[in-house]
């Protein structure tokens, strides 16, 4: 599953629903000037309206807040120490075999969705510093977290804020680390 699209999807559902009260603002304020409605009763619907977006507004908050934590099991899950993790490939890297950086890349490639194998390879660079062994590998379980949760965070601001600069930003995936969109 994309945590990263679920959490968008909450915040362009959120603001596209504020644009619609926002249209209906509009429409009872024409009504208003046009005095087809009565104060009363257009207080009486801006009053609904309120309320409605501050329920829509606290759905929208726990929704991202129950993605978050989602997405929290899942790494964890996805960090889990087992056996079945250990590829064969394993043994390569215990046999201290010498590696160029394309082999090295492969490998991080080929387990890309493996924590332990990322973890043996991580170890296996470190101990061949001289190697100039890197790659683009995947983030761990640390930094996916705090990675994901900073989304979730400014998910959250844009939401408080919604005609914010920072909305924009977020509406257009600006700044969003490569490790929030991976999958589980």
């Amino acid at each position: 599953m994309n945590y990263k699209n679920r959490i968008y999807d909450t915040v362009t559902a959120y603001m596209a629903k504020l644009s619609e009260f926002d249209t209906l603002e509009r429409e009872l304020e024409a009504q208003e000037r046009a005095e087809t409605i009565s104060r009363v009763h257009a207080a009486e619907r801006r009053e609904e309206w309120e309320q409605q977006r501050k329920a829509t507004y606290e759905n929208t908050i726990n929704e991202i807040e129950h993605t978050r934590r989602s997405h929290t099991e899942a790494v964890d899950k996805w960090n889990e120490l087992s056996g079945d993790k250990l590829s064969a490939d394993a043994e390569l890297l215990k046999m201290d075999l010498p590696m160029n950086q394309v082999q090295f890349q492969q490998l991080c490639t080929k387990h890309k969705d493996n924590s332990l194998m990322l973890s043996l390879l991580c170890q296996y660079a470190d101990r061949h510093r001289d190697s100039d062994l890197y790659a683009d590998r995947p983030a761990d379980a640390a930094t996916r977290k705090a990675e994901f949760d900073d989304y979730a965070a400014r998910a959250t601001n844009v939401c408080r804020e919604p005609r914010s600069i920072r909305a924009g930003l977020f509406l257009e995936n600006n700044g969003v680390a490569e490790s929030v969109s991976y999958e589980y």
